[in-house]
């Protein structure tokens, strides 16, 4: 067994409002650089957990989610200057048309939430990446796979906890057909790991069908079909990775993963990263949008061994669903 294991970071958007700042993300770039560590691409990590390549010593991730238009204008050009290599997982509809953009006529920074409500509402795909910019990404020597095509989100469980008028989650936008101050708000989550409540209108009331998990199978294969062809056909990748939205999966998704002709997926699961990993479990360190070069410090440290990833682990466990079908009715208010 390994004693070495590969830390896995995932950041966010760089330089918004509420997002990673540019100069924290920086100096996370300088320290990396300054004790010698150096980047892997997916290849050499699927070689790393089948046990055809040796785990290398100070050898680390870096994957970025959601392809936020920050990817193209802050972090690729920071990437660049300390020639260190990135992952970057695309929601694939929302890849916008037209020409690579300068920096100078990217959009205002914009806070990630509202870039995804945007895009769900009014496909208004400005705030992410073109297709465009994609294929100069890979140009550049980057890698982009895939975010599933709509990072779609569900009600997880029939309790309600507001209406649409509270300031709702950004999710709700791909879930309501239009947007309603007393439409009820339920804990949201990823519609490929749970079967979900979804919203039927009805006069004067909501009523929340659960879906079931044949219907969740289909959904996820048509999705993650869509996507990963998608993603071949703008990298021209033949082996093509997923990324979990919110880091959420279970057995039917996973078989989805599979079936839909994936070779790995990455999670939010924190552990090691070494021969014998599952490819469809990869294990990565979510990095705080405040956290300092201290906290990263240690955390690669912790997470550089086998056993200091177990001992700093941590499993999604998904909660179980309600205990029967039934619709659930709300009543308008």
């Amino acid at each position: 067994m390994s004693l070495r294991s590969i830390p896995i970071l995932c950041y966010h958007d760089v330089g918004t409002p509420g997002g990673h700042p540019a100069e924290l993300f920086e100096a996370h770039l300088a320290q990396i650089q300054r004790h010698g560590w150096r980047t892997l691409t997916c290849s050499e990590l699927l070689d790393i957990i089948q046990g055809t390549r040796p785990v290398p010593e100070r050898a680390l991730m870096l994957t970025f989610d959601d392809c936020h238009a920050s990817m193209w204008s802050q972090v690729a050009p920071r990437l660049c200057r300390f020639k260190f290599h990135g992952i970057f997982f695309a929601i694939t509809d929302f890849l916008g048309k037209g020409p690579v953009r300068h920096p100078a006529q990217m959009p205002p920074p914009t806070k990630i939430s509202q870039a995804l409500r945007l895009a769900l509402r009014q496909r208004d795909y400005s705030h992410f990446l073109r297709a465009s910019e994609v294929r100069a990404m890979v140009d550049m020597g980057f890698e982009v796979h895939n975010h599933t095509a709509r990072h779609q989100g569900c009600f997880i469980r029939p309790e309600v906890q507001g209406q649409l008028k509270d300031g709702a989650h950004w999710a709700l936008e791909g879930i309501y057909p239009y947007p309603d101050p007393r439409f009820p708000v339920l804990p949201v989550g990823s519609a490929y790991a749970y079967d979900g409540f979804w919203p039927q209108l009805r006069e004067g009331a909501v009523e929340f069908v659960r879906r079931s998990p044949e219907e969740r199978l289909r959904f996820c294969l048509e999705d993650l079909t869509r996507s990963r062809q998608r993603i071949a056909e703008l990298t021209g990748a033949t082996a093509v990775w997923l990324c979990w939205p919110w880091g959420h999966f279970d057995a039917l998704s996973t078989r989805a993963a599979h079936e839909s002709g994936h070779v790995g997926a990455f999670t939010l699961e924190r552990g090691p990263n070494a021969p014998g990993t599952d490819p469809f479990r990869v294990h990565r360190i979510g990095v705080g949008r405040t956290k300092g070069v201290g906290w990263l410090s240690w955390r690669l440290r912790m997470h550089a061994t086998s056993l200091g990833a177990r001992l700093f682990g941590k499993h999604f466990r998904k909660p179980g669903d309600a205990p029967d079908g039934l619709p659930i009715t709300v009543e308008l208010s």
